[in-house]
């Protein structure tokens, strides 16, 4: 060996130790943060969208069996999906005799990803009838992002199967008339194909039932793209480390934050940025206005016969439908959303402590001959008066109080309308509706 590479074998030889020590104190260092932070997080953290698989039908789904932590700062939330993409247990589709079925409609309210399982909505109904005498069984079909036209196209396609007796609808007054409409949906996204990844009622087609359907390829393009970006270091792995999770959302927000400024400094029509946040404010906050906008007026028409589908459909099948209120955490304390409401130029005044957008849905089912369950005032008086706290503050939505406290104002208005019999007060017969 001629002396050049005896110099480079003994460089070499005098390196690698130092090459393997780095490597092990990062490897240390790395086991020690993941340690350190999975006692104040939990490795598995998700959250419901990233589990939103697009569908060419109801424009997403939850993915089936798929299993996640919903980490909160007031909670840890184990949540996970059955076979066949819902929250909740798995259920035969030939109903028990004797057995009373509701079957659940509504949004993230409805998901319950906020709280476990045994303290949602369904949950708690189920239970508390089950308590009165009653056979029940509470199926939950809730999405998050759900318009009233993906419910009720979920009923059509996979709830009718079911053979409910009765059919409770959450109707979330905030953002239902909104997403009904693509009109208004639109004022809430910057790529207008970015609408077209739920479906919509024609509103030009007013004397037939014509759906515009998803746009499932963009609809799929869009999903990879925000996978690729929601684990830049890779689904599983990111999933199954608490630091390497961290990471990837601190990439997320360096990115998003470099969207924002190219966004914002290409962007020099001020004009034309100035009427899209009034529309955003419209459409975010239009249904609690004093004055209807003519672009809601258009909304609740479309929802009105969205509706009266769902209502023909349901009693077609045997059953009934009953529609309840979801009250917001800004809807329950009033004076949190005055100002926001009042701010926009398309408001004379904010009219949410009127309940504008409440006295609005009474009317339509009303109209209609639908029951409603307006949950909202007992909301306002709990939280307000008596300062129970009914919400998560972190993500806004009901906590397990404030299941509970639907739950039981929702069996209450039902055992009011006696629909609700135990077998034992109808010898000879299944559980049913009553007369």
């Amino acid at each position: 060996m001629n002396k050049r590479a005896a110099d480079i074998s003994g460089r070499k030889k005098r390196i690698m130790p130092k090459i393997i020590l780095l490597v092990t104190s990062i490897c240390l260092s790395f086991l020690m943060a993941e340690f350190v932070l999975r006692k104040s997080r939990p490795p598995d953290t998700g959250k419901s969208y990233e589990f939103r698989v697009p569908h060419p039908v109801y424009g997403w789904v939850l993915q089936a069996g798929a299993s996640y932590r919903n980490y909160l700062p007031e909670a840890t939330v184990r949540v996970s999906y059955n076979s066949e993409g819902w929250r909740d247990v798995e259920h035969s589709k030939e109903k028990s005799a004797g057995v009373f079925r509701i079957l659940v409609l509504g949004d993230s309210f409805m998901e319950a990803y906020s709280v476990d399982l045994e303290s949602s909505f369904h949950k708690r109904v189920e239970g508390m009838i089950r308590k009165l005498g009653v056979q029940a069984e509470l199926i939950n079909m809730g999405v998050g992002g759900y318009g009233t036209l993906q419910e009720y196209l979920v009923f059509r396609q996979e709830g009718i199967v079911y053979s409910p007796d009765i059919v409770l609808l959450g109707f979330y007054v905030s953002n239902d008339v909104t997403n009904n409409s693509m009109e208004l949906e639109a004022m809430l996204v910057d790529v207008k194909s970015e609408i077209h990844s739920r479906p919509f009622l024609d509103p030009k087609k007013t004397a037939e039932w014509k759906i515009i359907p998803v746009d499932i390829d963009g609809a799929r393009r869009r999903y990879e793209q925000a996978q690729s970006i929601n684990y830049p270091l890779g689904k599983t792995l990111t999933r199954r480390s608490v630091l390497l999770w961290i990471v990837s959302e601190e990439i997320m927000r360096v990115v998003n934050q470099v969207s924002s400024f190219f966004e914002n400094t290409s962007n020099s029509d001020n004009e034309s940025e100035r009427v899209h946040i009034e529309n955003m404010r419209l459409a975010l906050s239009g249904v609690h206005y004093c004055n209807e906008p003519p672009e809601f007026t258009r909304a609740w028409d479309i929802t009105k016969r969205i509706l009266f589908r769902l209502k023909h459909d349901v009693e077609s099948n045997g059953g009934r439908l009953i529609v309840f209120t979801v009250p917001s955490i800004d809807e329950s304390r009033v004076d949190n959303e005055k100002e926001r409401v009042d701010s926009s130029s398309h408001a004379v005044s904010g009219c949410l402590k009127k309940t504008a957008g409440y006295n609005r849905l009474h009317h339509v089912l009303d109209e209609l001959g639908v029951e409603l369950i307006d949950l909202l005032p007992e909301f306002r008086t709990v939280t307000q008066e008596k300062g129970v706290e009914l919400f998560w503050k972190s993500d806004r939505h009901w906590n397990s109080d404030g299941h509970a406290f639907a739950a039981e104002r929702v069996v209450s208005e039902l055992t009011k309308m006696k629909l609700l019999k135990s077998s034992d007060s109808i010898p000879g017969e299944n559980n049913q509706l009553g007369q």
